[in-house]
């Protein structure tokens, strides 16, 4: 198994968005850009979100490529993701592409402050 995960190589593409989900009475997400990548190293930049609300706060996201809202930081490429933090995993985000266009899926969010 340890072999299997130093032999595994990443085929995630510069301009990829990985999102986040986490949360304990809220539901949090943030997305991520991928804008470099050498080897098993990511450079990732967080990005705007376009939010929907659907009832009492809460609601629909969708990442905003290109809109960067923070510094490009690296981190070790995974399969399936990047670990962003200790209670932050991003995966890759899902589309489809219409007209040579990315749109992607909704997330959800919520927030009980």
């Amino acid at each position: 198994m340890q072999a299997e995960r130093k032999a595994w190589q990443p085929d995630f593409q510069v301009g990829d968005i990985f999102g986040t989900c986490w949360g304990y009475d809220q539901t949090n997400v943030e997305f991520y850009e991928l804008v470099a990548i050498k080897g098993k190293t990511g450079t990732l930049r967080e990005i705007a979100q376009e939010r929907t609300t659907e009832a009492w706060e809460t609601g629909k996201t969708i990442p905003l490529p290109g809109k960067y809202i923070g510094e490009p930081f690296q981190k070790r490429a995974q399969q399936g993701g990047f670990k962003i933090s200790k209670s932050q995993w991003a995966s890759k985000e899902s589309y489809e592409l219409k007209g040579g266009v990315r749109v992607y899926k909704p997330r959800h969010w919520s927030a009980y402050a």
